[in-house]
Order: C-alpha cells, then sequence, then structure tokens
C-alpha cells in the first residue's frame, strides 16, 4: 500500500469575504493607511475573515475575529487596482495562518502578498471620519 507524502496533502482554505468597499466613505485621497499601521509581519492567525475592503490602488484592509484589521499589499502585476476587487479568497498552506507565502484570489486571480501590516482601524476610521466631516462643513 503506497503512502502520500505531507507534502501532497497542503491544506488550502479558501474564504470568501464580502466587500464593504463604499467609494463614498474610503477613498485613495483620505489620510494615507500606512500611518496607522505596524511594521510588516510575516504571518498572521485567525479563525475567520469577517470582512475586507479595497483601500486604495495596492492595499487591501482585513477583519478577522477579535476584531483585528490588517492592511495587506498584493504583488504587481496582480491586479491594476485593488478598489476594482468584488471577491476576495485566501488560499494558505496552514489553516487558519495568513502568510506571506498565501496567496490572496481576487477576482479568481491568484495573487502573491506584498506585505502584511497590522491596522489600528479605530484610529484610522477616526482621522477619515474627521477628514469627511472637515470637508462636508467647507
Amino acid at each position: 500500500m503506497r503512502f502520500a507524502t505531507p507534502f501532497v496533502f497542503a491544506a488550502i482554505l479558501l474564504i470568501t469575504g464580502c466587500a464593504s468597499y463604499n467609494p463614498d466613505h474610503i477613498a485613495p485621497s483620505d489620510e494615507s493607511l500606512l500611518k496607522f499601521t505596524e511594521k510588516p509581519v510575516r504571518e498572521v492567525e485567525f479563525s475567520q475573515l469577517v470582512d475586507w475592503y479595497g483601500y486604495n490602488r495596492d492595499y487591501l484592509v482585513l477583519r478577522f475575529n477579535h476584531q483585528k484589521w490588517y492592511a495587506l499589499s498584493v504583488l504587481e502585476p496582480c491586479v491594476s487596482d485593488v478598489r476594482q476587487v468584488r471577491k476576495l479568497e485566501l488560499e494558505t498552506a496552514i489553516s487558519r495562518r495568513l502568510g506571506n507565502l498565501d496567496r490572496v484570489v481576487l477576482n479568481g486571480q491568484r495573487c502573491l502578498i506584498g506585505e502584511i501590516r497590522p491596522l489600528d482601524h479605530n484610529a484610522f476610521r477616526e482621522s477619515r471620519d474627521a477628514t469627511l466631516a472637515a470637508m462636508a462643513e467647507s
């Protein structure tokens, strides 16, 4: 009887989230997303992708369980603008762990991950809301 090696059965996790991108509230002209991120990390552990949206041309914002937010970039020439993405899936080698060597599938196109940065989404949102309020008063 032949036994397959563990490498043959790589765990692949596909998660589809609902895009919550709203061009009236999230715009590339908002304050820089990276001002609210930490240094890039090699991987993150999660149990569920709760929500996501394309922030600007290069970055996706992902929300995992327990209100953990991350800014994730994909490498060229995968997509021309992640704000156009309507379907996102994660392909991971290890279940419940997303790392730099994994893939993000955007509208069916498999993409390499550029970097993953923890994001202080509350501070980002407060800054964005203040900017939008100031623009509305003008």
